[in-house]
Parts: C-alpha cells; sequence; structure tokens
C-alpha cells in the first residue's frame, strides 16, 4: 500500500512546525487518508538546495511507494516558482499527487478540477520565463566578465611546447610527442599554434 506523506518545514530551530503538523493531520483524517508518514525539516531555510527530509521523501516517491504528498502551504515545500514546477512535474512522473491545504491545491485523483489545472499551466510557463530570464542574466553576466578580461574554463595545463618542438623538430611525430606529454595530439597542435601566434 503506498503512503501517504506529510512534509513540514520551519526555517529557524526556534520556530514551532506543530501548527502546520496539525492542520495537516486534521486534513489526512477527514479524507481518510490513513497511515501517513510525516518528514520534517526543522530549522532548514527553503533557498537550501538539500533538505533531508524533502530529499528522502523524494527518494521514496522515486521508488513508487507515495501516493500523494500533503503540505500546509506551497511556500513550506518549494523554494521558487522553477523548483515547485519541477517537484509537481516529478511527482506527476511517479503517479504521486500534491495537495497544498491553504492554497485549496490539489492534483491528487481526479479531483484536478478546471481552475487547477489553469492555475498548473500558468505555474509552468511562469517557470520557464524565471528560467530564461536566469539565462539572460548569467549570459549577460559572461560577456561582461569576457569584457573585462576574465578568463573562463578550464586552466591551460603546463606543456613543455620547447622540449615539444625540439623533439619535433629532431624528427619525432605528432602523434609520438603528444603521447610522451600525455595530451591528444589536437591539444598539442593548438597550443604549438597559439604559441606561434601569441
Amino acid at each position: 500500500m503506498r503512503l501517504t506523506a506529510v512534509y513540514a518545514r520551519v526555517s529557524t530551530a526556534d520556530q514551532e512546525v506543530e501548527a502546520q503538523l496539525h492542520e495537516v493531520r486534521g486534513a489526512c483524517e477527514r479524507h481518510g487518508w490513513c497511515g501517513w508518514r510525516e518528514f520534517v525539516d526543522a530549522g532548514v531555510s527553503g533557498s537550501r538546495w538539500r533538505r533531508p527530509a524533502l530529499d528522502e521523501l523524494m527518494r521514496l516517491v522515486r521508488r513508487g511507494r507515495v501516493e500523494r504528498v500533503v503540505v500546509w502551504r506551497l511556500d513550506r515545500v518549494s523554494r521558487s516558482l522553477v523548483h515547485l514546477h519541477e517537484l509537481l512535474a516529478e511527482l506527476q512522473a511517479h503517479d504521486c499527487g500534491f495537495v497544498a491545504l491553504r492554497e485549496g491545491i490539489t492534483t491528487s485523483g481526479d479531483r484536478v478540477d478546471p481552475v487547477q489545472r489553469m492555475f498548473l499551466s500558468v505555474l509552468a510557463a511562469v517557470a520557464e520565463f524565471e528560467r530564461d530570464l536566469a539565462l539572460d542574466r548569467t549570459r549577460a553576466g559572461i560577456a561582461a566578465a569576457k569584457a573585462a578580461g576574465v578568463a573562463f574554463g578550464r586552466p591551460k595545463a603546463k606543456l613543455p611546447l620547447k622540449a615539444a618542438r625540439e623533439l619535433l623538430d629532431g624528427g619525432r611525430s605528432m602523434r609520438e610527442v603528444s603521447a610522451m606529454l600525455g595530451v591528444s595530439r589536437r591539444t598539442l597542435q593548438r597550443r604549438l599554434k597559439e604559441e606561434e601566434h601569441g
């Protein structure tokens, strides 16, 4: 039998999670969702990517062990609209429903009405918009950094190019020399060319 997973989170250790759990437990009892299991992240900021209890819950979801996830409010489970959209998509992919009590959102079973379907569609569109904006900001930041002379990519390995030239001049092949230096032939050719024009 698949379980109902109750998730609750508070940001600081001195906050009480009991108010969230009281309301969610009541909803589980009213709906007849017996034998629920509680996952609580206490003193964990919503902006953190790693949340032990949520991570454990999602491992069970991926194994097909969870029928629905119930939260008090959306902001208890998601960091952003992008994260919420990704979370809901993953739950859906594993045939797992989602219930947010305060917002009245239910994707569990046959309870998804047209208004909720519209909300989920808008959420998907806004999440995609946020991702595009973040990508544009990243690209603009990289372009500005490059213009300011910041180097990107892996640092170039120090190659004894003088020794490589001497070996090549002495009759060794490019393949032999690149093998001796532990780099690909293409890399060695490129680095020698860069040195010539540098």
